[in-house]
């Protein structure tokens, strides 16, 4: 599978992955998504050639994956904890 590595097509994944990951209604889940996407993101900045192409469809692939952990999160109502705002 050919794919691209373009600075935009990853910035686009990026901001896919932090949009998604933003809409956790959970604190502790909204953060820690956040964290690991900023995390893996810079992890991989320096990544060329191959190794570029398989972090990207492992990215692509932990997108969806959180896609689905959102839609089933957010069929539960959680408490809010004492760091939100009320």
């Amino acid at each position: 599978m050919t794919m691209t590595t373009s600075p935009q097509a990853v910035r686009s994944l990026y901001r896919s992955m932090l949009r998604e990951a933003r809409g956790f209604t959970n604190y502790n889940f909204r953060n820690y998504f956040i964290r690991r996407t900023r995390d893996s993101f810079r992890e991989n900045a320096n990544l060329k050639g191959e190794d570029a192409i398989k972090a990207i469809n492992e990215a692509k692939n932990d997108l969806k994956i959180l896609h689905r952990q959102n839609v089933i999160s957010n069929m539960y109502d959680f408490d809010k904890l004492v760091v939100e705002k009320v």
